[in-house]
């Protein structure tokens, strides 16, 4: 897919955010919107992943997974809730 880049961003921030931007995307050897943009996508792609990834410490591990293996149990109080008809989606 080629790259479109007719969208636009703007922002207003203060002077000295402006210049520590500035300065930071120079020590790269990146122009300002080439740093920012680099840096939104990073901050967007590692929240995105976060959302769809759950970690679990190694020590608990075995117990998660012989959890998961674990035959359904049905709790009495919600037995009503899966012998109901499903409503149509609108």
């Amino acid at each position: 897919m080629p790259h479109n880049r007719d969208a636009r961003l703007e922002a207003r921030l203060s002077p000295d955010d402006l210049e520590t931007i500035t300065n930071a995307a120079a020590a790269q050897g990146l122009t300002r919107t080439a740093f920012v943009v680099q840096a939104a996508m990073d901050a967007a792609h590692r929240l995105l992943r976060d959302e769809r990834l759950t970690m679990i410490a190694a020590a608990h591990g075995d117990a998660f997974l012989e959890w998961l293996d674990r035959s359904a149990e049905v709790l009495p109080n919600m037995k009503p809730l899966v012998d109901a008809p499903v409503l149509p989606h609108r």
